[in-house]
């Protein structure tokens, strides 16, 4: 198994940009033990989509839940939130990206 991905769950770049996140946008993951290094990872407010509505809120507590196609969920989703201006920090995460 290969641990030095850049988002592997035991990598302290990936912590870390998880306790600055406001909120997490799951798509299409189980978030089971090998994809969040046995459920240490520190999730808040996630919102997440999959197309199996089993798989919604298993493994971790969600605040939305979006059942369907990742694609077709996430332009509905854009449609939502609106072309309104975006409060954006362009150097959230950078540090740790790299």
């Amino acid at each position: 198994m290969h641990t030095d991905l850049p988002l592997f769950p035991s990598q302290a770049s990936t912590i870390a940009l998880l306790e600055e996140a406001d909120a997490v946008v799951v798509i299409g993951m189980r978030l089971d033990d090998v994809e969040t290094g046995r459920w240490s990872l520190p999730f808040r407010n996630v919102i997440q989509i999959d197309v199996d509505a089993a798989a919604i809120g298993r493994a971790y507590p969600v605040e939305a839940g979006i059942v369907g196609d990742a694609r077709l969920a996430l332009e509905g989703l854009l449609d939502e939130l609106g072309s309104g201006p975006a409060a954006v920090d362009d150097g959230w995460g950078a540090g740790r990206a790299a």
